[in-house]
């Protein structure tokens, strides 16, 4: 993971299925690496810990829209944005 306080990006891809990646991520982590109008895909979200960190996203109040996707989740930051979670 780049170090906190690069330049913040656009998209982050995150792949959870690297175990060793989902043990030292954290939305705040990623938090750091955005910016508002950022967006997240999180693949996948069906497993046991990639859903424990998912649900975390969804419920989180900075994190404006989610949408499940049932393997994969896309989440956008937007702060003007309501907040809201889409099945589809």
């Amino acid at each position: 993971m780049p170090e906190p306080g690069a330049e913040p990006y656009d998209a982050i891809f995150i792949n959870l299925k690297e175990k060793v990646e989902i043990e030292n991520l954290s939305i705040d982590a990623l938090l750091q690496l955005s910016h508002k109008n950022s967006w997240w895909a999180i693949y996948p979200i069906n497993n046991r810990l990639s859903k424990q960190f998912w649900s975390l996203i969804v419920k989180d109040g900075r994190i404006s829209i989610t949408f499940d996707r049932k393997i994969m989740g896309v989440a956008f930051i937007r702060p003007s944005f309501h907040k809201m979670h889409y099945f589809v």
